[in-house]
């Protein structure tokens, strides 16, 4: 079916799809839910976008692009609602995204997050990526990131809240 989209849609769609598996024994995990949200999850991450479409279940789609075809999916992705947390936070901080992207480019397999509250700078312990080395024996990285202020500002929406 062809839908025209939105520009807020095709964000929504570009941003949730990066949580949208590629394993083709399990198609329905590489659809997103769409039913007063976009949300696709892949077993290590769940990406949701509070957007509205006229259209309701799983669907699949290629580079969301200003009309763009859907094809339903069978079955049905595990129950979200659990995975998400609940309760009060242990810690938070406000990072402007552009410095968090600059300081985990260039690093490979896993980093190390530590959060020292939300008027202190966070910390981001990682190796860089080499060529032809494994992840675990590059070069050891160290960024620090101050936060931003929030001035208020509250994003309160969270899915299955």
């Amino acid at each position: 079916m062809q839908v025209k989209l939105t520009t807020e849609q095709q964000k929504a769609l570009l941003y949730v799809g990066r949580a949208r598996s590629t394993d083709k024994k399990y198609p329905a995990m590489g659809a997103a839910r769409l039913n007063g949200m976009a949300e696709a999850a892949d077993g290590f991450r769940y990406h949701a976008v509070k957007i509205e479409f006229n259209e309701v279940g799983l669907w699949h789609y290629g580079k969301p692009a200003d009309t763009m075809e859907l094809r339903p999916e069978e079955g049905a992705l595990p129950d979200l609602a659990r995975i998400v947390p609940t309760g009060i936070p242990q810690s938070e901080a406000c990072i402007n995204v552009h410095l968090l992207r600059d300081a985990i480019a260039g690093l490979s397999g896993d980093v190390i997050i530590r959060l020292y509250g939300p008027t202190h700078p966070m910390e981001i312990l990682g190796r860089v990526n080499v060529p032809r080395i494994r992840n675990d024996e590059g070069p050891e990285a160290y960024a620090l990131i101050m936060p931003t202020v929030m001035n208020n500002r509250m994003w309160p929406w969270k899915p299955y809240r």
